[in-house]
């Protein structure tokens, strides 16, 4: 398995995204990975509304121009905590009292987000082609609020930097390139939804 490395990359201008939904503050990450294999990142998402709001479904925000990671798994995680950077499926043991015991993971899908709350949606991308830098935008959650069904955008640049021939992933998450492939990220995430 290929060590992780922290990219910090901001993405984000509180409560400006459209819909009752909103990520309070947004920061990313940049991991390295093997080809295939699945990345953990966490988007949380803020209820600002009065209503109670309830999940439908997640789907990936690419960047034009940009290769995007395939999402593969996404659920909820209750409350504030996170997780970054972490490998595979469900995600790996520690996320309760033990080191053994697991995250408390719940389906997205049908998921209740009480007013004025802080929910953690974990998803897990991948990236097949080695080499290849993956950058997402965040995601656009699908969700019903006050007898609605709406959709909100929540902005989260995050970046999967696959190792190829002759190339080491946490070289290649951590040069100048990637940086340009943040930045432009950001741009496009700002002028579009901000």
């Amino acid at each position: 398995m290929v060590g992780c490395a922290l990219v910090t990359i901001l993405a984000g201008c509180a409560g400006a995204q459209l819909g009752v939904l909103r990520t309070p503050g947004t920061v990313g990450a940049g991991a390295p990975a093997n080809p295939g294999s699945v990345v953990i990142f966490t988007v949380q998402a803020r209820n600002t509304s009065a209503q109670k709001v309830t999940l439908r479904r997640v789907t990936l925000l690419g960047v034009p121009g940009l290769a995007a990671p395939t999402l593969v798994h996404f659920a909820v995680l209750p409350g504030l905590d996170t997780l970054e950077n972490e490998h595979g499926w469900p995600p790996p043991p520690g996320g309760g009292p033990g080191p053994n015991s697991t995250w408390p993971l719940a389906a997205l899908g049908g998921y209740v987000v009480p007013p004025h709350q802080v929910v953690s949606i974990v998803v897990g991308v991948e990236g097949s082609r080695p080499g290849t830098d993956y950058v997402m935008g965040g995601l656009v959650a699908s969700y019903s609020a006050g007898g609605s069904a709406t959709s909100s955008v929540l902005a989260m640049v995050n970046l999967v930097c696959v190792a190829g021939e002759g190339r080491d992933a946490r070289d290649q998450c951590a040069n100048r390139r990637a940086q340009a492939l943040v930045d432009r990220a950001e741009a496009y995430v700002h002028r579009t939804f901000y």
